[in-house]
């Protein structure tokens, strides 16, 4: 599978031109594996939902520090992309190639958790900096707990979900 895609940051014009293929050995092991490509699958996951989670919490972070008034993007989550994506990579293909899936979640949260810290880091000189940076960092691990009422409405078979 080969996919194509640009990228454009709201304020430049310039556009960054961006190519991924799958390695045949995906469809190698989903042809003659298929319970490894389940867990591929779910590797992959895992690794998308710590991007997403790091995403997240340096926007807040940022959002916090500079009391901007809402998440946007910012310096601070272009950062943090580039310092977790070529490690996650590397997590993913060690996985991969040890057919060895325990231990993936952690892997990667540690990896984002990493990210963050060396992002954050220079914030943290300022009481506003230590306290973005603390206050935001739960959302690496799926953001704050939610009240049990929330919960409850949000839970698959509720009348909330029916409607």
């Amino acid at each position: 599978m080969r996919a194509l895609g640009f990228e454009q940051d709201g304020q430049a014009k310039d556009v960054q031109f961006v190519d991924a293929s799958t390695p045949p050995v995906l469809d190698l092991a989903e042809e003659q594996e298929p319970a490894t490509a389940v867990e591929i699958g779910r590797l992959r996951a895992l690794g998308e939902l710590y991007g997403y989670r790091l995403d997240k919490a340096v926007r807040r972070a940022w959002a916090d520090y500079t009391a901007a008034p809402k998440l946007r993007d910012c310096a601070w989550a272009v950062d943090a992309a580039a310092r977790y994506w070529p490690d996650a990579e590397a997590e993913f293909w060690k996985h991969v190639d040890a057919r060895e899936f325990v231990g993936a979640a952690a892997a990667f949260r540690t990896i984002a958790e990493d990210a963050y810290d060396k992002i954050t880091y220079t914030a943290l000189g300022t009481l506003r900096g230590a306290k973005a940076a603390a206050r935001a960092r739960v959302e690496l691990y799926g953001g704050p707990a939610k009240t049990p009422a929330k919960a409850a409405a949000t839970r698959p078979g509720t009348p909330t979900e029916d409607k």
